[in-house]
């Protein structure tokens, strides 16, 4: 019996010591491992810009810039989906830096009042943000609950006084637009992933 019991002993401290090492190798190599130019690890704010901004597929699957007219903003924007939450202010800006003030309209797409060659609305936003954003704040104005929204919800957007309204007609969870709609919605997936939320509504 303390034969056995000292085989199996070995046998238990063979596996540890086989495994501790294995399992440090395996989690290393899941680890994210984006970097920024200053050599440390990026903010989770820095994470989703970087996503937002150099991931988006936008311009490749809908147009390019060459098929585009420069747009004049001439007011404020607004976007409100009762059904989560969201009552924001759109913000404008030649790139993503934009997006740590809100919601960003991306600017080489159309405006509700302009589609420029037949290019949707582009909306895109942080779903945390900051991390000192309480879940009132990311809620209101951030795209926290963007993924709760169904087919047959209401956006409203405001903008140079006129609101227009949108009804939802898909939500996807993807790598790329995949199609044209009238609006389009995106907020990452989660800090890292390059997969985001695509929110696609048509003009009512």
């Amino acid at each position: 019996m303390i034969n056995i019991i000292s085989k199996l002993n070995i046998f238990v401290g063979v596996l540890l010591i086989t495994i501790t090492p294995t399992y440090f190798y395996v989690s290393a190599q899941l680890q994210p491992t984006i970097i920024t130019s200053n050599s440390l690890p990026v903010t989770q704010t820095e994470r989703e810009s970087n996503i937002l901004d150099g991931n988006l597929g936008i311009r490749g699957n809908l147009g390019g810039a060459n098929t585009l007219k420069a747009i004049k903003v001439t007011g404020d924007g607004h976007v409100k989906i009762e059904s989560i939450g969201i009552d924001a202010k759109i913000y404008e800006g030649a790139d993503s830096s934009a997006l740590e003030k809100g919601i960003w309209r991306m600017p080489e797409h159309g405006t509700p009042d302009n589609q420029v060659s037949d290019q949707p609305v582009v909306l895109a936003g942080h779903r945390w943000g900051q991390n000192d954003f309480t879940y009132e704040y990311r809620s209101k104005n951030l795209f926290l609950n963007l993924p709760s929204l169904s087919r047959g919800d209401v956006i409203e957007v405001t903008w140079n006084g006129v609101t227009y309204k949108y009804a939802v007609t898909d939500v996807q969870k993807n790598n790329y637009v995949e199609k044209l709609s009238d609006l389009i919605l995106i907020t990452c997936v989660d800090y890292v992933s390059t997969t985001r939320y695509f929110v696609y509504a048509e003009r009512i």
